[in-house]
């Protein structure tokens, strides 16, 4: 990272790392290391697949299927997009290749890519579950709804659907993570999926923090 600084001119760069709430060890060496913990952080939900779980419902004429592979990969970005930057931030084609290469991972799985489509054909809410198969733990990234479509339940059946996907493949737990600005002024436009995982079973496990350094390039 330092080298990297330094062939892009850059006089410093900064090093981030993660610490879970429940380990003061790390948080301990972190900040004895001279890390910062940003204001943000992130919260960890789990839930147990061994209990019940119920069906997804979705409004009329809205059905919940899998991606068709690469010929829907740009349809399947335009939705990321929609979903995550609705203010453009992002544009479509960065999107398309974001997409193709994340098909190309190796725990990649077309079948739990996953999306809500609309009476009309249109993509309109989406996820992807990822597996663990030695640990048998599955994991929602991302899960995202198009503005227009939000406030009529398509997340909610849409991770009922990956939940009963993940224990088909064998997963006992699921994870998720959710984002939080660490200003309760401003948590609840970062924080309205905690309703959403709620409804389908997950419980908070921990808090994730941010910690990070800025060192000098020249050093």
């Amino acid at each position: 990272m330092k080298e990297r600084a330094r062939q892009q001119g850059e006089s410093q760069y900064e090093v981030q790392e993660e610490a879970a709430s429940d380990d003061p060890e790390r948080i301990t060496f972190l900040e004895r290391e001279g890390y910062t913990r940003r204001e943000s952080y992130y919260h960890l939900y789990h839930r147990s697949l061994t209990e019940p779980l119920p069906a997804p419902t979705l409004p009329v004429g809205f059905t919940i299927r899998s991606i068709a592979r690469e010929t829907e990969a740009e349809a399947r970005a335009a939705l990321q997009r929609d979903a995550f930057f609705p203010k453009g931030s992002k544009t479509y084609e960065e999107g398309t290749l974001r997409q193709l290469a994340v098909m190309k991972m190796p725990q990649y799985d077309p079948q739990l890519d996953l999306m809500v489509i609309a009476p009309d054909g249109t993509p309109a809410a989406g996820c992807i579950c990822w597996v663990d198969p030695a640990n048998r733990v599955g994991l929602f990234e991302p899960v995202g709804t198009r503005p227009q479509f939000r406030r009529q339940g398509l997340a909610t059946a849409l991770m009922l659907g990956g939940l009963q996907r993940l224990r088909e493949q064998g997963m006992q737990a699921a994870l998720v993570i959710g984002a939080h600005p660490g200003n309760e002024e401003k948590s609840s436009e970062f924080t309205s999926s905690r309703f959403v995982y709620e409804a389908v079973g997950f419980q908070l496990l921990r808090r994730i923090y941010i910690y990070h350094k800025v060192l000098a390039a020249s050093v």
